[in-house]
């Protein structure tokens, strides 16, 4: 099962993310403006391991399916990294309303501890976050705070700029999904249990 989007939601879903980083020039703190923010080849854009097959990670906080999927997906890609076998990144789809809080509180976290057991751990409290409801920014950093998840304020428009890039070069419109690279080819997996058994059969 996926939160599938078709055609014309994939156009709006592409169309949002170039418009989403107008918005979130309004939205970052004007003291954040200076702090350096992350790009695919920074130490805080979240892609993590060493491994030749390379796995960009399509999710949604508040898409049903990945919720259900995250508690498994989570340890599978944790072995794959641990044996080198996979180099993953973890792309957020903004398909959902409040998603855009979201994703900018990942990138805050990564800022602060950019780490692979850290991004897992703050995905969780994130899906925790969503799936409890927390639709507004002071109810969603006390949530974090809770949990003892810290995290930068900073301005983030590049990586969102770089999700949008992959997000159109894959044509992600659905999640969760899995877009995989080995030997040359690439594949794009849709569902919960595909992503799940995609990420199992890698060695």
């Amino acid at each position: 099962m996926s939160c599938y989007c078709d055609l014309k939601r994939r156009q709006k879903l592409l169309t949002f993310m170039g418009s989403l980083l107008l918005i979130m020039s309004f939205s970052v703190p004007a003291f954040a403006q200076s702090i350096p923010a992350g790009t695919k080849d920074d130490p805080s854009f979240p892609t993590y391991g060493k491994g030749k097959t390379i796995v960009r990670l399509y999710t949604d906080y508040f898409c049903p399916p990945c919720q259900a999927a995250e508690p498994e997906i989570g340890p599978v890609l944790e072995r794959l990294v641990e044996k080198g076998v996979v180099k993953v990144s973890f792309i957020d789809l903004p398909a959902s309303q409040n998603a855009a809080l979201y994703i900018k509180h990942f990138l805050y976290a990564m800022k602060k501890k950019n780490s692979f057991a850290n991004a897992l751990r703050v995905k969780q409290v994130l899906f925790e976050a969503a799936k409890s409801g927390i639709t507004d920014e002071a109810s969603l950093q006390t949530h974090l705070a809770a949990k003892g998840i810290s995290f930068t304020v900073y301005d983030v428009k590049p990586v969102f700029k770089q999700f949008n890039d992959y997000i159109m070069s894959d044509m992600a419109g659905s999640t969760p999904s899995a877009v995989i690279e080995k030997g040359g080819n690439k594949e794009t997996v849709t569902g919960g249990s595909a992503v799940i058994n995609a990420l199992k059969a890698l060695k």
